[in-house]
């Protein structure tokens, strides 16, 4: 038996089979706050990986929906300005701010204002993930 994982569609990144489980999700270089790519989406509710070929950053995160299982996803620009963009949720005073990279930033701002603050509302169902168990 291949440990190798084959992604879906390849040339298609936020394409929902593509983002289906843990694994899948490994394999194609999410990261996220935390160590563990699982409690960083589960637990900490945002994950992200970097797109070279589109010179855009990924992000996953939860939808609103009751199971807890269910997602969504969203894309910035590499060379998004946070201060710009969202001048009206920037925290005064935080310091290292400017040391953030962009998907730090984004964390932090999920983390003051939630998820719909800074990605919009959603309005489908969503798509699930499967975590590792």
């Amino acid at each position: 038996m291949s440990n190798t994982i084959t992604i879906p569609h390849p040339g298609h990144p936020e394409h929902i089979e593509n983002l289906a489980s843990i694994r899948l999700l490994e394999a194609q270089g999410f990261e996220g706050t935390d160590a563990s790519l699982e409690e960083s989406l589960f637990e900490y509710g945002l994950i992200w990986r970097h797109i070279p070929e589109t010179k855009e950053f990924l992000f996953v995160y939860p939808h609103h929906a009751i199971d807890g299982r269910t997602f969504d996803r969203c894309t910035f620009d590499e060379d998004t300005d946070v201060e710009k963009e969202f001048d009206y949720l920037l925290p005064l005073g935080e310091p290292d701010w400017d040391e953030l990279t962009l998907p730090e930033k984004i964390a932090a701002l999920i983390y003051w204002h939630g998820h719909e603050n800074v990605f919009g509302a959603s309005y489908w169902e969503g798509f699930p993930i499967a975590d590792n168990q």
